[in-house]
């Protein structure tokens, strides 16, 4: 799934319910914090946070690597 350059600030919760998604590209949005619905997702996915202004690295680093 592609949502680049779209100023999203967060991610909807039914992401979580995307059973089949292996890659998630992001870049250039407005989002501030990897939401904890990822962590909730069984499968592994790659992910593109690339220019962002995430604000939370800690959290997310510890949401990430569960």
């Amino acid at each position: 799934m592609t949502e680049c350059h779209n100023q999203i600030t967060k991610f909807p919760d039914a992401i979580g319910q995307l059973s089949d998604l292996t890659r998630l590209y992001l870049a250039n949005n407005q989002i501030t914090e990897i939401p904890e619905v990822l962590k909730q997702m069984s499968n592994q996915i790659k992910v593109d946070f690339d220019n962002n202004p995430i604000t939370q690295i800690q959290e997310a680093i510890e949401l990430l690597s569960d």
